[in-house]
């Protein structure tokens, strides 16, 4: 009997299994699902057409959660939403895709309260909120912060900011509650800890000041941000000094009404750091006592960072006045841990020697070139000497010819030659006014009353000659040669004096001069 019900069991069990496979395998799977409708929900004052306009997907296409995902961001991204939610249900064969979307806000206005000694015209300024947006509560705590630090600028240190939003009807007023509380003033600023420096002198890396006359200089308002940064200027001089562990800390008290600001600074100096080995890999150019010699730091001598970092350029600019212009200096320290030293190793790839193949020099619309080459202490053939590319280009800049003002007159440059070890040396210029003229005038016992009128040039050439009028009121004539010429007017009653001087520095691009 038992065997007959479980025979029976099992067949409906079997029956119910095979009809759930036979309608699994009639629904339509996911990656066969055809979009044949999109709907937007939620959205009352946002055109449904510009939601659906976010979107890439459309009527027709296969079902995509991936695509779908990248489309809620996209519709995200609009800002004009706080939630997105995605429903799919079947329709006509296959899907309708509904985007549900919850609307922010409108803002309708912005108020302050509470601000008396700041006008809320400023602080409209500072907060990016605007009347017709859509609420980004974000944008929201960020005006807080901004109305904030506003606040401490002026010297309101326990200023408070709390903004409450006001909704009705899907508009919200942005209510910013101001609690200002009394102006603060740094009364005094103590250092303490300091065994190897004057309070005095560490005082002055301090752009906090106390309140004193003139109080226009000295208005003694806190900023914490730049008293911050005022603690690294002194932990820096510290540090480049040797005292690499050194630490500062700070205290700040008020006085009873809160009206006076008392800092106190505490310096942990900690050991001063010495040079202890020295050591030097790589160099086959150089030997280890020729490398020393260059060096600023001993053993021995007080680790200082700053110099350290100029001893490896040091290296670097020998084998470039070699040119060795490639070579590379990995320069590295290393604590010990018994004492308070420091172990330097200079670790240098020397790379191949350099010759200068070609001179290229462009930028000189209006300079000839022999006036540009007649600076320049190198010449093709040579090995590319850094160092004397450095003084060239320091000589070009001093002539006057070139554009100052722009910070970068001259640059000199390379680009690879036509073997593995040569360099075209690119020497770019860009042409300044050469030109000054000046005005004066005045009134002596001997000559009266006279005026002054003098115009100099540094960069003439008396031999380029205007082809047309055109040349020359646009100043293309009479320039690039070097020259220096002088024309000087001086008119007056009793005496008129006029005077013109011509120099050419450089007389054939020789070391000789002609005036």
């Amino acid at each position: 009997m038992v065997s007959k019900y479980a025979f029976f069991a099992v067949a409906i069990l079997f029956s119910l299994l095979i009809n759930y496979v036979e309608l699994k395998a009639q629904e339509p799977s996911e990656a066969t699902l055809v979009i044949n409708k999109i709907e937007v929900k939620g959205s009352e004052r946002v055109n449904a057409l510009t939601i659906k306009a976010a979107a890439k997907i459309r009527v027709g296409d296969i079902y995509n959660p991936q695509s779908v995902s990248q489309d809620v961001d996209a519709i995200w991204s609009l800002g004009y939403f706080d939630n997105i939610e995605v429903e799919i249900e079947p329709f006509e064969d296959g899907v309708k895709l509904i985007f549900l979307v919850t609307e922010r806000p409108v803002i309708r206005d912005i108020l302050f309260i509470g601000n008396g000694k700041i006008k809320t015209k400023n602080l409209e300024e500072v907060v990016e909120l605007r009347k017709g947006d859509s609420l980004k509560s974000y944008l929201e705590k960020f005006g807080e912060d901004k109305i904030r630090e506003l606040y401490q600028e002026k010297g309101y240190y326990f200023a408070d900011v709390v903004s409450v939003e006001e909704e009705s009807k899907g508009y919200v007023d942005i209510v910013y509650h101001i609690k200002e509380g009394p102006k603060v003033y740094v009364k005094e600023i103590r250092i303490e800890g300091n065994n190897t420096f004057l309070e005095k002198k560490l005082l002055k890396f301090l752009s906090t000041k106390g309140r004193k006359f003139p109080k226009l200089l000295f208005s003694g308002i806190f900023n914490k941000d730049k008293f911050e940064e005022d603690k690294d200027k002194i932990k820096a001089f510290y540090g480049g000094g040797g005292w690499l562990d050194a630490d500062l800390k700070s205290t700040i008290q008020f006085s009873p009404d809160k009206t006076k600001m008392f800092i106190k600074i505490v310096v942990e100096e900690g050991e001063r750091y010495h040079v202890g080995a020295t050591n030097i890999t790589g160099n086959k150019l150089f030997t280890d006592s020729e490398i020393q010699e260059i060096l600023e730091l001993k053993k021995g001598d007080p680790f200082l960072p700053e110099t350290f970092q100029k001893d490896t350029q040091n290296i670097k600019n020998s084998y470039g006045s070699q040119g060795y212009v490639n070579t590379v200096v990995k320069a590295s320290h290393k604590y010990s841990q018994d004492n308070p030293e420091v172990d330097i190793t200079y670790d240098i790839e020397e790379k191949e020697r350099i010759f200068i193949e070609k001179i290229i020099i462009s930028g000189n619309d209006k300079t000839k070139d022999n006036v540009i080459r007649r600076e320049l202490l190198f010449y093709p053939g040579e090995i590319l000497d850094t160092e004397k590319i450095s003084i060239s280009q320091q000589r070009l800049v001093n002539t006057g010819f070139f554009d100052n003002e722009s910070g970068i007159p001259t640059n000199i440059d390379y680009e690879p030659g036509s073997k593995p070890d040569t360099r075209n040396v690119l020497v770019e210029v860009k042409e300044g006014r050469t030109g000054l003229l000046r005005f004066g005038g005045g009134l002596g016992a001997n000559v009266g009353l006279f005026a002054d009128v003098s115009y100099t040039d540094k960069n003439f050439d008396i031999f380029d000659f205007p082809k047309n009028w055109k040349d020359f009121v646009s100043g293309n004539a009479f320039r690039g040669g070097g020259h220096v010429v002088t024309l000087r007017l001086s008119p007056g009653f009793q005496r008129t004096e006029a005077l013109f001087s011509f120099t050419n520095p450089s007389v054939y691009d020789t070391g000789y001069s002609l005036g």
